[in-house]
């Protein structure tokens, strides 16, 4: 049996500082295959296809996050490449989203979703068009697109920093005001910074700071960049990413 857990100290850490659930709220969490983690000859030997996020799963509380890890395992292990070749270790990332979803506001935009699909589909067969009934027949990948979508709280804000680059990293750490409470987790290529919303002083301008990174970032001599983070999916730390053991550094 897989384990996606490499490091259960990190793992630990990283289900600490997710917010507590409330009311109406899961954790959605899924799997990937991203073929940028290969290079030419083996994206060409394994043909991974459109395989990134093949697996989405929502937990209902933080002790129920490590079943949710487990049955990812087992999709893993189900899933083959293109050509039918196991999924490459070094390819495949485990993702979280760091707000909590609302499974209300999922509801409410699935039915919105599925409701235009279902009038679609009948103006066509009254026009004696040929109705399209895909969006119909995979509805629960379209529930579960709704509940990625779905934050009911903005607890943390993302700034994502695709540099490792120590003077970038210094400069923005710097840059935050003291009394704005982040974490920070380390990846293959650079950092998050999960910034406590509630924390952020009303004068405090993060978008201007994240922009300064984002100017440094884009001189670099492999241009790079540091932005929000509006899909607010990150690699979980205690799994690995290509290899790269992703952390929990603060």
């Amino acid at each position: 049996m897989i384990d996606l857990i490499a490091d259960k100290t990190e793992f630990n850490k990283f289900i600490a500082i997710l917010p507590d659930l409330i009311k109406d709220e899961n954790y959605f969490l899924s799997l990937s295959a991203r073929n940028k983690y290969l290079n030419t000859e083996e994206r060409d030997f394994y043909q991974l296809g459109r395989t990134e996020m093949f697996g989405r799963l929502l937990a209902r509380s933080k002790d129920d996050y490590i079943i949710k890890m487990k049955d990812l395992a087992v999709k893993l292990q189900s899933r083959t490449t293109n050509n039918g070749k196991e999924v490459p270790s070094k390819a495949v990332v485990c993702y979280a989203n760091i707000n909590p979803t609302s499974m209300v506001k999922a509801y409410e935009m699935f039915m919105d979703e599925m409701n235009k699909e279902i009038l679609a589909s009948f103006y066509a067969e009254q026009k004696k068009k040929e109705a399209n009934y895909e969006s119909i027949k995979f509805a629960d990948r379209v529930f579960m697109n709704c509940c990625q979508k779905a934050r009911s709280r903005r607890v943390y804000i993302d700034v994502d920093m695709d540099t490792k680059d120590k003077d970038i990293f210094d400069s923005f750490s710097e840059s935050l005001d003291t009394s704005i409470k982040h974490h920070i987790i380390e990846t293959h290529g650079g950092y998050h910074f999960l910034i406590k919303c509630d924390t952020i002083p009303d004068k405090f301008n993060l978008y201007m700071h994240v922009d300064k990174a984002d100017y440094k970032a884009k001189r670099l001599a492999e241009p790079k960049e540091v932005i929000i983070n509006k899909n607010q999916m990150v690699p979980i730390p205690g799994t690995n990413q290509s290899d790269f053991l992703v952390k929990v550094i603060k």
